[in-house]
């Protein structure tokens, strides 16, 4: 076993084996020997890296590329260890290199098309994997099954769906383009289609946990709560320390309600694993809904490692926050996630402005006019404005404006600024009031301006916010029943006029379109149509954020659970986000009993 050629053998054939300790071992102990032998440093790299030990993966197989002839496998592999180190520019770059010393090689197309997703380059990670496909010729499931899942992920569900039949056709036993199929059904909210799916695959395949986590989504997002977590409580038995999965009944304790075992849960997680990106946002969102503000706060950053935080970052040559003190600095800040969620955000604008030298805020192009009305001492720009990389940011620090909230918004008595921040055209408003007063035959009696909105948008919790307009009947019947003149306005994006034309028919009651005032558009329009309105009544959307944004007398109706914002809080009619706003909350999944409610109160203010 002296011989140099029977060691290596030897640690190759145990590394074969998944032997993957002796493996290195043995290799270690030869390079003791010979330190330059090319293909042991290399094979102790691809050990090491099996071994999850990147970083000395990285370096071993990076030195023998270096230093030695290229060959496709060093940059394949390097392209797999970066992946895994989240060294996404760098992968792509190896695998690239890769494609060009083989390009013919199927896996090297294969990598590229991961890193492509993994960089939401979603359209050319197709191309990627059609390529990989063409290069085989001959039948490739993995790479089919990838290039349906991505097509899912389009919402291209026919093209996808062909890709999972193609392969089920071939191979009728395949469970992941089965759950490919479920998983069409699933993003097509055609739930009980995906549960009956994903029954009938658990009932053949006994606890596969591919098939039980998206049997559990398929009943969470049904809003079928205890089976879902009755799901992952069954995966949990048999994968103790499967974070994800403890995460997973966590979020589904919040969404039941109980907050404190879903504390306990996220807990747990970041007991073992401090870095862990979910549990930390999760438990931030929990503790900001009870308005544990310091605590949420330092939890809820952790939202800024999710790659849909990440991929939106505003590309500047400014330097990161790292929490030095921002007074007398100049500032680039920015807002995210949706438009609802900026207006909110806004609320820290002028206290922001107050304690920075220089504040520079990017926004969404449709917010533009209304921003820069209602903050003229700060420069409001377009985050979505392709030139934003040409301005030069060098001398300033950067953040998503929502993070300043840990020393902005850390007590109730630091929220007094928000009861009005937004500023509309005064001008416009008073137009649109007189236009919608003329509605009226008769304007004596002082007639009222309400304005309704009672459907949400939200890909993923629209449904829960979203009361249907022929379930309104018991607000309908007093607004009928009112001897003073009232005229409803649909301040609701997407107006459907079926909808409308259903309530007239049913009730007698009116709801008027505004069709010059385009939702889909710059904002300043709709802002001016709600600040005309007397009052708002608003499920979970964005007129809901405006007219608390604008100080409006509003009342709302959020959903609750995993549905309701965290800036809802979990209980209480007052949020301080909109201190002039009434919540009308509800119990369970009873709309009717929130009706009610909201009838009762509404009908002792007219």
């Amino acid at each position: 076993m002296d011989n140099l050629k029977d060691k290596i053998k030897k640690a190759y054939d145990l590394h074969s084996n998944g032997q993957l300790i002796e493996a290195e071992a043995i290799y270690q102990d030869i390079l003791h020997v010979d330190k330059k032998n090319t293909e042991v440093n290399y094979l102790l790299g691809l050990v090491k890296f099996e071994l999850g030990k990147l970083n000395e993966a990285y370096k071993l197989v990076k030195k023998v590329s270096e230093n030695n002839p290229p060959r496709d496998d060093y940059f394949y592999n390097l392209a797999l260890i970066s992946t895994k180190m989240g060294k996404k520019t760098e992968a792509l770059s190896f695998s690239k290199r890769a494609i060009n010393l083989s390009p013919k090689n199927s896996s090297a197309y294969t990598i590229y098309a991961e890193c492509l997703k993994g960089m939401g380059r979603i359209q050319e990670a197709i191309k990627a994997y059609e390529e990989a496909e063409r290069i085989e010729k001959v039948f490739s499931e993995d790479i089919i099954i990838n290039q349906g899942l991505l097509l899912t992920e389009l919402e291209e569900y026919l093209n996808a769906g062909s890709k999972f039949k193609k392969v089920l056709k071939i191979n009728p036993d395949s469970i992941d383009a089965t759950l490919g199929i479920a998983k069409i059904h699933l993003y097509k909210k055609k739930y009980t289609k995906a549960i009956t799916l994903l029954d009938k695959l658990s009932n053949k395949y006994k606890n596969n946990k591919k098939i039980e986590i998206l049997r559990a989504e398929s009943y969470l997002r049904n809003n079928k709560l205890n089976k879902a977590l009755s799901i992952n409580k069954e995966i949990i038995k048999k994968y103790k320390n499967d974070l994800s999965i403890l995460n997973n009944i966590g979020y589904i304790l919040r969404g039941m309600e109980n907050y404190d075992e879903a504390k306990k849960y996220f807990k747990k997680i970041i007991s073992v694993d401090p870095e862990h990106i979910n549990a930390n946002v999760n438990l931030g969102l929990v503790l900001l809904a009870e308005k544990s503000f310091k605590k949420g706060w330092k939890h809820y950053e952790f939202r800024n490692y999710q790659e849909s935080i990440k991929k939106n970052r505003p590309k500047t040559n400014s330097k990161l926050w790292d929490n030095e003190i921002l007074n007398n600095k100049k500032v680039l800040a920015w807002t995210e996630q949706g438009l609802g969620d900026e207006i909110l955000q806004a609320g820290l604008i002028n206290d922001l402005n107050n304690y920075v030298s220089k504040l520079t805020l990017l926004c969404s192009e449709r917010l533009l006019t209304i921003f820069k009305r209602s903050f003229p001492n700060v420069d409001i720009l377009s985050k979505d404005n392709p030139d934003l990389s040409s301005r030069n940011f060098q001398n300033y620090i950067s953040c998503p404006i929502l993070d300043t909230s840990k020393f902005l918004r850390t007590n109730d008595s630091e929220f007094l600024n928000n009861n009005q921040y937004l500023i509309p055209d005064n001008n416009k408003v008073e137009t649109l009031k007189q236009k919608y007063l003329n509605l009226v035959s008769n304007n004596h009696g002082d007639p009222i301006i309400i304005g309704l909105s009672w459907r949400s948008e939200n890909k993923q919790y629209g449904e829960q916010n979203t009361i249907k307009l022929l379930n309104w009947k018991p607000f309908f019947e007093i607004i009928k029943n009112s001897k003073r003149k009232i005229v409803i306005l649909s301040t609701q994006y997407n107006t459907q006029e079926e909808e409308l034309r259903d309530v007239y028919n049913y009730f007698g009651i009116k709801i008027h379109i505004d069709k010059e005032i385009q939702y889909s558009k710059d904002l300043d329009g709709p802002i001016s149509q709600i600040a005309s309105c007397d009052f708002l009544i608003s499920t979970s959307t964005t007129t809901a954020q405006i007219a608390g944004a604008l100080g409006k007398r509003i009342w709302h109706l959020p959903s609750n659970g995993i549905s309701c914002g965290w800036y809802w809080l979990n209980k209480g009619e007052r949020t301080p986000w909109y201190p002039k706003m009434i919540q009308i909350r509800r119990k369970g999944n009873d709309t009717n009993a929130q009706l009610r409610e909201l009838s009762i109160k509404f009908s002792k203010y007219i």
